[in-house]
This record gives C-alpha cells, sequence and structure tokens, in this order.
C-alpha cells in the first residue's frame, strides 16, 4: 500500500466515525446525566425524609435555586393533623 492510500482510506472513516461517534456519545452522555440527576435528587429526598423534614420543606428545597422562579411549595395545601394512634389512651 502505497501512503497516499493509506490516507485515502483514513479520512472518510474518521468521517463516518464522527458522524455517527458524535451523536451516540452525546446521547449516552445525556441519558447518563438525567440517570445520575435522579438517582441525586432520590438520595436527597430519601436523606430529607430520615431527617424528620416535612413534605413542604422538602418540595421547597427541590424546587429552589437558579432559575427557578416559580415555587410551587407555597400552593401546597396545609398538612392534616395526624390521628393519634396510642393504645390504650
Amino acid at each position: 500500500m502505497h501512503p497516499s492510500d493509506v490516507r485515502e482510506s483514513i479520512i472518510p472513516l474518521f468521517t463516518i466515525g464522527c458522524v455517527f461517534g458524535i451523536p451516540i456519545i452525546a446521547t449516552v452522555m445525556y441519558w447518563w446525566y438525567e440517570i445520575r440527576k435522579a438517582t441525586c435528587d432520590a438520595a436527597l429526598k430519601q436523606a430529607m425524609v430520615e431527617r424528620g423534614y416535612s413534605a413542604n420543606e422538602i418540595v421547597h428545597v427541590l424546587t429552589s435555586g437558579k432559575g427557578k422562579g416559580n415555587n410551587p411549595a407555597y400552593d401546597l395545601p396545609p398538612v392534616k393533623p395526624m390521628k393519634s394512634t396510642a393504645v390504650g389512651a
């Protein structure tokens, strides 16, 4: 094989690899980010529940941040009082 033959076959292969490889990599990275974000949100929610945060506080924390001007935490209905489950009272 002559060096120019190698160059002539590498350029099309590289081009085809870029045309198909870049969108595939972008799709994989997008879904990796979405899954990672969901697992971090779930871990945060679980930690807040274990620490005794109310539902309003959890919603407030999850909806606060940059670019989130609309906060639905204040639109939630008030918490209903719990019924006593004491035995022998």
